[in-house]
């Protein structure tokens, strides 16, 4: 029901403050460096699982033994996984560190290529996040526009 997904919507935007503010915990500690990028498919993280070093610092909950999640927080849209985590910096390929090889900044499919209106929209299908181009233009001021 529409109740429902609201509260899961609620919830996630408050997981995510909590990661966020892991995240900047971890990095004050670390000389400001942000957790690595950890890909492992021995593990299936195939899908960039939160760092374990967010959980293990204490910075995030610890994940339920035999969860095979690298955190106790769980992605409420994609069972079974954390949320996805990719930050510029260090990469760790199946536990080994591509010392040759640095994360870079991963821009999602669809993301918009021109300046993003950060208003809620609440017209048109498809738009769960809000966002909606603002005519390439401006982002101040927005109106009906495409949804991305």
């Amino acid at each position: 029901s529409r109740a429902r997904r609201q509260a899961k919507i609620v919830a996630v935007n408050a997981e995510l403050r909590q990661i966020g503010i892991g995240l900047d915990l971890y990095m004050e500690g670390n000389e400001g460096k942000h957790p690595p990028t950890r890909r492992d498919c021995t593990l299936g993280w195939e899908d960039y699982q939160l760092p374990p070093e967010l959980a293990n610092g204490g910075y995030l909950p610890l994940p339920l033994p035999d969860s095979g999640m690298s955190t106790g927080i769980e992605d409420r849209f994609n069972r079974g996984n954390t949320y996805r985590y990719w930050a510029v910096g260090e990469l760790y390929q199946n536990q080994i560190l591509m010392s040759d090889l640095r994360a870079r900044l991963y821009v999602p499919p669809g993301f918009p290529d021109r300046p993003v209106c950060m208003a809620a929209c609440a017209t048109g299908p498809g738009c769960p996040t809000g966002y909606h181009r603002a005519g390439g233009v401006s982002t101040t001021g927005c109106t009906k526009g495409d949804h991305v």
